[in-house]
């Protein structure tokens, strides 16, 4: 009866234990999104720049700044 009430204890330690790795492994996961979502939003920054400037120096220029869409781009 003893040793069974051991083992019972050592499981119960165990799935504590297990418990605990699921919440830390939640939380790196929680994190992990967090630092994509912000990586994300970098690079559309980046890339919201980088066609703005193709777009200043396109040969089309002249015709795109009449258009009402793209002159929020220069002011």
């Amino acid at each position: 009866m003893e040793d069974l009430s051991k083992i019972i204890r050592e499981k119960d330690k165990e799935i504590e234990r297990l418990n605990q790795d699921i919440e830390d492994l939640k939380d790196q996961c929680r994190d992990l999104h967090n630092e994509i979502r912000v990586v994300k939003q970098e690079a559309a920054q980046v890339a919201g720049e980088r066609g703005n400037a193709l777009l200043m120096n396109s040969s089309n220029k002249g015709k795109m700044m009449e258009d009402p869409r793209f002159r929020k781009i220069v002011e």
